[in-house]
């Protein structure tokens, strides 16, 4: 039984790539989660022109969907002739 007091979601998505509908436009990295009180979270994230921000969630922003785990791409490679 884990005994961290965030969701398992939120510690499996930390490190990656993931659309938070209503706070951000388009993908970001999240970078870190905080628990700020009964059901709250402050998130850390990295935007596509590198800035740090901070927004915060709830149980409930969880329950509804709000974080959705983008799929990450692979680098391109040039093709090796």
């Amino acid at each position: 039984m884990s005994t961290s007091p965030f969701p398992p979601r939120l510690e499996d998505l930390a490190g990656r790539r993931v659309r938070l509908r209503g706070h951000f436009v388009g993908a970001v990295r999240l970078e870190g989660v905080e628990a700020i009180g009964a059901g709250a979270y402050l998130l850390r994230v990295r935007t596509d022109a590198g800035t740090l921000e901070e927004t915060t969630l709830t149980d409930e922003d969880l329950g509804n969907g709000l974080v959705e785990p983008v799929e990450e791409r692979a680098p391109d490679c040039p093709a090796s002739t």
